[in-house]
């Protein structure tokens, strides 16, 4: 764009190509999203990449703004979040096919893992980080916790068996994971991005 040069895009092209380029994508990870489930999935997803492109950059800087970028689903973005989200939510449905249940009464001494600590500690942090982003209005300080979050839990979800473990530990993931799911939610909420169902 160049305000020189009457160079322009406006704010409604942007979002409807996110959202193109969010369905051909999810069309692409999940074959069996289709219909108002597929619709609805990518314009959270495309509204989502946007919004939360611009927000998490300090409004003081210039943003550079790449399309491909910001819908990117593998690091850095929206849709890394909120892929994040739809696979802890996951977990709670898995559980209950699994006869898991009542998992929030648990013993949570047994999440001593690395990250299951860090997961922990992110996801207490969440309101001191909410209110010093509202109170400062620094919205990328609760987008780049965010990150955070879902960096932890997308690398823990690879490697550690949440469900194939004994019944107390498993119980014990099921609540960290709603947690993370709940801790997202809320956050992505404030920022105006909301989490899809499906992916």
């Amino acid at each position: 764009m160049s305000g020189r040069y009457g160079s322009y895009v406006t704010l409604d092209e942007v979002i409807s190509a996110a959202i193109a380029l969010a369905k051909r994508e999810i069309k692409e990870r999940n074959e069996e999203l289709e219909g108002k489930a597929l619709e609805d999935s990518a314009n959270a997803i495309g509204i989502g990449a946007v919004k939360y492109a611009l927000l998490s950059v300090n409004a003081q800087k210039v943003v550079e703004f790449q399309l491909e970028k910001a819908l990117n689903f593998d690091e850095n973005s929206a849709p890394f979040i909120q892929y994040a989200a739809v696979r802890a939510k996951s977990l709670m449905t898995k559980a209950e096919e699994k006869g898991l249940r009542n998992w929030q009464n648990t013993d949570f001494s047994r999440l001593t893992d690395d990250d299951e600590i860090k997961l922990v500690l992110l996801c207490s942090r969440l309101p001191d980080v909410a209110a010093y982003a509202a109170d400062t209005i620094h919205a990328e300080s609760l987008a780049s916790h965010l990150m955070e979050i879902a960096n932890v839990f997308n690398s823990y979800y690879s490697r550690v068996p949440i469900l194939i473990s004994d019944t107390e530990t498993a119980k014990a993931r099921l609540a960290l994971s709603h947690a993370v799911y709940c801790s997202i939610k809320s956050g992505l909420s404030l920022l105006g991005i909301d989490v899809p169902d499906r992916m």
